[in-house]
């Protein structure tokens, strides 16, 4: 089978996820062609996957950002979402005057909903899956605190709309909350088109907590909180510093910022008299650069706090999991998919608000009581759940019906059809 798989982003998580997809549609026989843009080929990921598989075959767009056109008049969600449709419905066609293609992929088909719902399906005749990353319009039943869940009832009949489109074979989702919903308020769409895909995520290696803290500098009696990923400013991080540093609790605490920095993030950083405050205690330590898999253990075996408190994201986070199969527990924002996540697996704390208190009061429990959130049963779990092997297996593996895991909703199987 011939799939073609679309990613036009470049940044985040994005790359990674077209790497293990296309790794995954190969590894159970397919024919790939990847259409992805310029700057998509430079990431890490996409060169290795590029290095690994010289076989595949590509299609680069030079489209990664919609340009302005019919729908510039309308909202900016909304002229995005319009010109995305008809940027694949334009790549789409590229790609079948060059191969024959029996499936399209789409890693990240949030941004399609509105367009395949007003103009159906931009690839014809042709069959489509792709993974649903941001639905929110189930929090509001779901008890997820967020901001403007007022057009819920709207989102969710566009997303039923789409739904309705023959082509449109199965809508994988990486959010359980959103899952849980479906199964309960449309059990027949939750067999029949949704399934549950356990964020994939994967950590290489092994290492003692001592040998990391060596590696890393940092000495081995302290408390250490880690900040992981690309690093931009809504990930809350001065929130997390001036916590630290008004606190006395806090006071022997070390923060660990692993990953890419972008420069807007670095401004605020080389500004903040908290940073400079943190820095000349010896208290702030940074990797400012791109963490390569065999790397993440190291980060992640030494800390004893993740830090995802979010600023604005309301949404499914993989670090959240990574550090769940690390059996590391976690400090975020009470809000969001996150919040619900922490709370519903009893993974760490929730913090109400983002201010110093608040956090730092958050950060003085989980030192304390830190013993009451380990599980390594649940820990093994979750790496079985979501590892690589299995989300490919879940997407391209045909005929396999075992179930998920513990994350599948209790009496209800979880099929794994392909595509």
């Amino acid at each position: 089978m011939n799939i073609l798989i679309i990613e036009l982003k470049s940044g985040g998580h994005y790359p990674i996820y077209l790497r293990w997809i296309a790794e995954g549609a190969i590894r159970y026989g397919h024919n790939v062609i990847v259409a992805a843009s310029h700057r998509c080929l430079s990431h890490p990921h996409i060169s290795t996957l590029k290095d690994e598989h010289p076989d595949l075959k590509w299609l680069i767009v030079d489209n990664e950002h919609v340009k302005p056109g019919l729908f510039r008049s309308l909202s900016p969600s909304l002229h995005y979402e319009l010109g995305h449709h008809a940027n694949l419905k334009q790549i789409f066609r590229r790609a079948r005057q060059q191969y024959e293609i029996d499936q399209v992929f789409v890693p990240y088909i949030d941004s399609l909903f509105k367009g395949v719902a007003l103009f159906g399906s931009p690839f014809g005749s042709v069959s489509w899956s792709g993974i649903m990353m941001r639905g929110s319009f189930h929090f509001k039943d779901m008890g997820i605190q967020a901001p403007n869940t007022s057009f819920g009832w709207i989102k969710k009949q566009i997303f039923l709309r789409a739904l309705g489109i023959p082509t449109l074979k199965h809508v994988y989702t990486i959010d359980e909350s959103l899952y849980q919903y479906m199964s309960t308020a449309l059990p027949s769409l939750s067999h029949s088109s949704i399934r549950y895909l356990p964020d994939p995520v994967e950590i290489r290696g092994s290492i003692t907590r001592s040998e990391a803290r060596r590696q890393l500098g940092i000495p081995e009696d302290v408390p250490l909180v880690l900040v992981y990923g690309g690093l931009m400013p809504r990930k809350g991080i001065l929130s997390l510093i001036r916590a630290v540093t008004e606190n006395g609790a806090c006071s022997q605490m070390h923060v660990l910022l692993a990953g890419k920095q972008g420069r807007r993030l670095e401004v605020q950083l080389e500004s903040d008299e908290h940073v400079a405050t943190l820095k000349a205690q010896g208290r702030l330590h940074e990797l400012k650069y791109f963490i390569k898999s065999e790397e993440e253990c190291c980060v992640f075996r030494a800390a004893d706090i993740v830090w995802v408190g979010y600023e604005g994201h309301f949404w499914m986070s993989g670090v959240l999991v990574l550090a769940g199969i690390m059996d590391v527990p976690v400090i975020g924002c009470s809000e969001g998919v996150i919040g619900w996540w922490i709370r519903n697996h009893h993974v760490g704390i929730c913090f109400q608000s983002p201010s110093s208190a608040s956090i730092g009061e958050a950060l003085r429990k989980l030192i304390t009581e830190k013993s009451s959130f380990g599980d390594p049963e649940r820990a093994a779990s979750f790496a079985r759940d979501h590892s690589i092997a299995h989300a490919q297996e879940v997407l391209f593996s045909e005929g396999s019906s075992d179930r998920v895991g513990s994350t599948c909703i209790a009496g209800m199987a979880c099929q794994r059809n392909p595509l």
